[in-house]
C-alpha cells in the first residue's frame, strides 16, 4: 500500500467521510484519538498537516476586529504599563491589510498612535503618522511585530517571535522535512493524543536542549488551536510565552476563538512579566474583495523602500521625489542627484485618516 494511500484510509477511519464535509463543519464530527495514537509517526504528521491546510483553506477570506488590553509588570520597584490596542485584520488568499491603533498610558494625556499595513503577497507596506510626519516603509517580508496579536497566532496565521512572519502551516512541514533530512537528533517532533480541560487534544511539540514549544489542536473544531506555549530555559536566564483560547465560538460554519488570554515572562533586563487579553469584536467570514486591500502612500508621506533600495517624498500628483536616505548595506548616506528636488511638493496640509 502506498503511503498516500496509507494516509487516506487513516483520515477516513477518523474522520468518517464527513471530514471535509457538512457534519464536521457544523461540529457534529467526532475524531476516533484511540485510532490516532497507534499510527506511525509520519501518518500522523500527514493527517494533522492535511488538516491544517484545510482549516486555512476555510479561512482564506475574513475580516475581523479585536480588541486588547495589555499589561506590562516590570522587575520589582517600577510602576506597571498599560496598553489599549485596537486591531482591524482583513484577509484575502495571501493578501493582508491592517489597521493597528494604540494607547498608552500612564500619559498626560494619553498617547493614540495609528498605523496601516498591507501584505500583497511579496512586499509589506505600511504607513503612520510620526509627530507631524507621515511616514512609509516597503520591505520584502512581514515585519514580526505585526504578529504581537493572538488572535493571529491562533488562527494559525503567524508564529510569536519569528523575525519572518510563518504560518503554522509552514512551521510544522519545515520541522518534520528538517528532521526527515537531518541525521542529527538535536531537535524532536512529537505529535500525540493528550487531555485539555478534561477534553482530548491532539498536542504537536517541537524541542530541543534549550527550547521547546507545542501547539495544542482540537480536532473537533476544525483543529483550531487552544493553546499554544514556548519555553526558553539556559541555567538562570529564561523566556516564557503562551497563549490559551478562554472561549470560541463559530461563525459561518468555522470556529474561531473569541477570547484569548496570553502570558510572557523574561529574565532578561532584571526580569519582567506581562499579561494581554484579546477579545473578538467582530469576525466576517468570505466578506473581503479586493477593493478593500488597496493601499497606497498618501501625498508627502517620506517613503523608504527597502526592496529597491531607493527613499522618496510622494508629491501630490503621486510620484515620487527622491530624498536621501541611511543606505544600510553600505553604511553610507545615500543623496539624491542634485537638482531634483527642485520641483519638491510640500506635505499636504490636512490628510485623511487612512491611507485607502
Amino acid at each position: 500500500m502506498t503511503r498516500e494511500l496509507t494516509v487516506l484510509v487513516a483520515v477516513v477511519s477518523l474522520f468518517g467521510l464527513t471530514f471535509h464535509g457538512k457534519a464536521l463543519a457544523d461540529g457534529q464530527g467526532t475524531f476516533d484519538f484511540e485510532q490516532f495514537a497507534k499510527l506511525d509517526p509520519d501518518t500522523r504528521y500527514a493527517i494533522v498537516d492535511a488538516a491544517l491546510r484545510r482549516r486555512d483553506a476555510d479561512l482564506s477570506n475574513f475580516e475581523y476586529e479585536d480588541e486588547e488590553d495589555v499589561q506590562t509588570f516590570p522587575k520589582q520597584g517600577q510602576g506597571r504599563s498599560l496598553e489599549h490596542v485596537h486591531l482591524t485584520l482583513r484577509r484575502l488568499d495571501e493578501r493582508l491589510w491592517l489597521e493597528k491603533t494604540w494607547t498608552l498610558e500612564p500619559k498626560v494625556p494619553a498617547r493614540e498612535d495609528t498605523f496601516w499595513g498591507s501584505w500583497d503577497g511579496s512586499e509589506w507596506r505600511e504607513t503612520g503618522l510620526q509627530g507631524t510626519r507621515w511616514y512609509g516603509t516597503v520591505m520584502d517580508h512581514r515585519p514580526m511585530y505585526i504578529t504581537g496579536d493572538s488572535f493571529n497566532h491562533m488562527l494559525g496565521l503567524y508564529r510569536p517571535a519569528d523575525k519572518v512572519a510563518t504560518s503554522v502551516v509552514d512551521w510544522l512541514e519545515s520541522a518534520h522535512k528538517r528532521l526527515a533530512d537531518s541525521k542529527s537528533h538535536r531537535e524532536t517532533l512529537d505529535i500525540s493524543v493528550t487531555e485539555r480541560a478534561g477534553a482530548k487534544t491532539v498536542r504537536v511539540s517541537l524541542s530541543s536542549r534549550f527550547l521547546a514549544e507545542w501547539y495544542v489542536f482540537d480536532p473537533d473544531k476544525q483543529f483550531m488551536i487552544v493553546a499554544y506555549e514556548r519555553r526558553y530555559d539556559l541555567g538562570p536566564s529564561f523566556n516564557h510565552y503562551s497563549n490559551v483560547v478562554v472561549s470560541a465560538d463559530r461563525f459561518g460554519g468555522i470556529f474561531v476563538p473569541t477570547k484569548v488570554a496570553q502570558e510572557a515572562s523574561t529574565s532578561a533586563g532584571g526580569g519582567g512579566r506581562s499579561t494581554q487579553e484579546f477579545v473578538l469584536k467582530e469576525f466576517r467570514p468570505g466578506a473581503v474583495q479586493a477593493k478593500d486591500l488597496e493601499f497606497k502612500f498618501r501625498p508627502g508621506t517620506e517613503v523608504i523602500d527597502e526592496v529597491r533600495n531607493k527613499a522618496y517624498r510622494v508629491r501630490q500628483d503621486g510620484g515620487e521625489e527622491p530624498i536621501a536616505f541611511f543606505d544600510v548595506n553600505t553604511g553610507r548616506l545615500v543623496k539624491p542627484p542634485a537638482g531634483s528636488s527642485s520641483q519638491a511638493d510640500k506635505p499636504a496640509a490636512s490628510q485623511p485618516s487612512s491611507p485607502n
